[in-house]
């Protein structure tokens, strides 16, 4: 067995991909495990360096992961005008040569990590989205294309609450722990018995591109001659739909002054959304956690963060004026 199976298949994916980068210096581990074997569906993240500079990202993922990321940089941004957009180059993608996962190349940006702290980032981000949702809204999104919106969170709902059934009845769990997963359990049915206005809502806005993770981690100040733009990639979590979750970190006044003529709807309407956005990423990250205690005991850090969504969903329902009982 090689040393590095997965800088193998990496290096052997990205040369069938025939990008014209010339030699390669060297490759970095930047996530995951490289040596040895690994289940199909583990993530490995790399940077490929070139001898005549720059680098590209490359990350192990499903070919569904794949094709998504492909389908937003061949299709929904291209051809986005602006200097406030920084677009990094996408190189393709290649099956593996045993299995199914695919390795995929971005080119890596340039620049420094975007900080919420900062005034002018926050705005440069709202500008961004601004114009990034703008533009494709005039675009229809690629068949098969997900959903990024409330047809996503709808289903994992459903998931969630087959979930929280299960787990109340898992041998180990405390009379405590059995009472947050109850409680948790009366508010996810109260969201669905208010799915109605959620609907309506989301109905009130041109459906777009949505990135799906618009956090820090994902981000970069970019500057060059004309000034800072904004970079941002990983858009394996995106879909279309409604842009809430896009919206939670976002100055929504300097976001709603950038949409301009495009606005459709108040301040007010806007903040409905962000709140709404606020209200799918609980239920993402109820999501997530209940997957991870499937498979352990009742670790009192996933228990406590369970309790911490449950107060975030309580909150934004009541905040969107969905049913209470």
């Amino acid at each position: 067995m090689e040393q590095w199976t997965a800088r193998t298949e990496l290096l052997s994916a990205w040369h069938k991909l025939g990008a014209d980068c010339g030699p390669i210096l060297d490759v970095q581990l930047i996530k995951g495990r490289p040596e040895g074997s690994w289940s199909s569906t583990h993530r490995v993240v790399c940077k490929v360096r070139f001898k005549m500079g720059g680098a590209a990202i490359a990350k192990r993922c499903s070919q569904k992961k794949a094709k998504i990321e492909e389908a937003v940089y061949h299709t929904l941004l291209c051809g986005v005008r602006s200097e406030l957009v920084r677009t990094p180059r996408y190189y393709g993608a290649m099956r593996e040569s045993r299995g199914e996962q695919w390795w995929m190349f971005t080119e890596e940006l340039k620049g420094r990590s975007f900080n919420e702290d900062n005034a002018a980032d926050r705005a440069l981000a709202a500008q961004w989205l601004a114009t990034v949702h703008g533009h494709a809204a005039t675009k229809k999104p690629p068949p098969g294309f997900p959903d990024g919106c409330h047809l996503r969170a709808r289903s994992r709902l459903t998931v969630v609450l087959s979930g929280l059934d299960d787990i109340r009845d898992k041998p180990g769990a405390s009379e405590a722990q059995r009472r947050i997963f109850s409680q948790l359990a009366q508010e996810c049915e109260r969201v669905v018995q208010g799915w109605k206005s959620i609907e309506e809502l989301c109905g009130r806005f041109p459906h777009t591109l949505v990135h799906g993770d618009f956090v820090p981690k994902n981000l970069r100040i970019c500057h060059s001659e004309f000034g800072n733009s904004l970079g941002v990639f990983d858009w394996g979590s995106s879909g279309w739909g409604a842009p809430a979750t896009d919206l939670v970190r976002v100055d929504l006044e300097t976001y709603r002054q950038a949409l301009g003529d495009s606005a459709s709807d108040s301040g007010r309407h806007l903040k409905a959304l962000r709140d709404l956005g606020l209200l799918y990423r609980c239920v993402a990250a109820v999501y997530w956690e209940l997957a991870h205690l499937r498979s352990s005991s009742f670790p009192g850090r996933s228990v406590a963060n369970l309790a911490a969504y449950l107060e975030g969903i309580r909150s934004v329902r009541c905040d969107l004026s969905l049913p209470k009982s």
